[in-house]
C-alpha cells in the first residue's frame, strides 16, 4: 500500500465508516499474506533457508545505509 492509501485508511476510520475501514483491512491483508506466499515459494526455488535471507537482508541494509 502507498502512503496515500494508508492515509485514506487513516480518515476512514477516523469518519467511523467501518464497513470501508474492515474492506480496507482484509484487502491489506490479503496483498500481505499474497507477498509472503511469494516469498515463501522464492526462497524454496532458491534453496535459500530463513536464516540465510535474513543475513543476505542485514547484508543490503547496511549497504543502504552506506
Amino acid at each position: 500500500m502507498t502512503e496515500e492509501e494508508y492515509k485514506r485508511v487513516l480518515s476512514l476510520l477516523n469518519e467511523g465508516d467501518t464497513d470501508d475501514f474492515i474492506k480496507k483491512i482484509m484487502l491489506t491483508n490479503t496483498e500481505l499474506m499474497e507477498a509472503v506466499y511469494d516469498l515463501q515459494e522464492f526462497m524454496e526455488e532458491q534453496g535459500i533457508t530463513p536464516k540465510e535471507f535474513q543475513v543476505w537482508k542485514d547484508k543490503k541494509e547496511l549497504r543502504a545505509y552506506h
